[in-house]
């Protein structure tokens, strides 16, 4: 029986050895991160002007702000990535829509933890689209052929949720 006052205390306690495709969506996952920031430096050096700061629904900037802000999405690209990191080493206290037993704890904590590997390649990927189209729009620039990409984010992020839900034991 589970204690419901905290139940991942009863939990069992798996350490996930990583796997081929783990350790490669962690590394591609870092080069991601990486890049992100040469993107972010190499461009905050040839900007003169203001970069897009705020887009409105259908894409379009409005608002600017200085060319600093820049490094504010790879900052927080970069702690939500250490989180999600952190939080992925420690399986057993996350939530799940199952109970936790022996005999599925290490398929459901495998689960949870390529989950969290996807979300960090997906937050990093959309800071970097949001970083690419405040340069596309900043005023050196002023191409705004790609903003429509906006309307798509709220989709992206579904797919970790599709994952997590659809991912049969059989699948793994």
């Amino acid at each position: 029986m589970i204690d419901r006052k905290r139940p991942m205390l009863k939990r069992p306690d798996v350490k996930l050895k990583m796997r081929f495709n783990d350790k490669m969506v962690e590394f591609f996952g870092g080069l991601l991160l990486l890049s992100y920031w040469g993107f972010v430096i190499y461009f905050q050096q040839l900007i003169n002007g203001k970069v897009a700061t705020h887009f409105n629904l259908a894409g379009s900037p409005d608002s600017y702000g200085e060319k600093e802000t820049l490094t504010t999405l790879p900052a927080y690209a970069t702690v939500l990535y250490g989180v999600l990191t952190l939080a992925s080493f420690f399986p057993r206290y996350l939530n799940y829509l199952d109970e936790i037993t022996p005999e599925n704890a290490e398929f459901q904590y495998r689960k949870a933890a390529t989950n969290l590997k996807l979300w960090k390649f997906l937050v990093v990927a959309v800071f970097l689209l949001l970083s690419t189209l405040s340069v596309a729009n900043s005023e050196d620039y002023r191409n705004s052929a790609f903003n429509w990409l906006i309307s798509l984010l709220p989709y992206v992020f579904m797919a970790p949720i599709f994952y997590y839900l659809f991912t049969k034991k059989s699948g793994m």
